[in-house]
């Protein structure tokens, strides 16, 4: 392992993940008749897309048994999420600008990115994208192709192959112009 990780880390993380996992699936709507979208219950908490580590004081009060002092809390990271919940405007094909055929497919496999900044450092998780356009368009894998931003009414040329997309990439985010990026994201990509 190259970066290894404190296990608290890990912990922190999947916690998050199953929270995000949790809201999702609640909030989802699994059926295209559906006249409404199903709502959370008023008592779980719509929590930020920016998940900041406990405190020595949020710690203490959830386990009295941790000691007065654990420094393993002090390293633990700041956790930002890129997830369809917070940011819908995300399902939006990098290379073929489509949106129709775009499917979430999960939490990335290699877990969250470590962002360096300038006070504090911090990890990104993300969700992988699918485009059945591209998957089913041969060309698209083989050559450079162009397309246009209806935003700025610009062309823009991408070199990306495949049809599948991680959110941390910085590819993914080539493409597009610097204010159609979801506020709060400018920092974490």
């Amino acid at each position: 392992m190259t970066n290894p990780c404190p296990r608290r880390q890990y912990e922190w993380e999947a916690e998050v993940v199953r929270y995000i996992n949790y809201i999702s699936d609640k909030t989802r709507t699994w059926s295209t008749k559906a006249l409404a979208r199903p709502c959370l219950d008023s008592k779980v908490p719509i929590l930020s897309p920016c998940f900041l580590p406990p405190s020595y004081l949020h710690a203490r009060k959830q386990n009295q048994s941790e000691p007065a002092i654990n420094p393993e809390i002090l390293y633990l990271k700041a956790l930002c999420a890129i997830h369809l919940f917070y940011y819908p405007e995300v399902v939006k094909c990098p290379q073929c600008n489509g949106t129709d055929n775009v499917q979430w497919d999960g939490w990335t496999g290699t877990g969250p990115r470590n962002v360096h900044g300038l006070m504090v450092d911090e990890a990104v998780i993300c969700m992988q994208l699918r485009c059945e356009n591209c998957k089913n368009d041969a060309t698209r894998k083989e050559h450079e192709h162009e397309h246009s931003d209806l935003d700025n009414g610009c062309s823009i040329k991408t070199d990306l192959k495949g049809y599948c997309f991680a959110t941390t990439n910085p590819d993914f985010w080539g493409s597009w112009p610097h204010r159609s990026i979801p506020g709060g994201l400018l920092s974490s990509v």
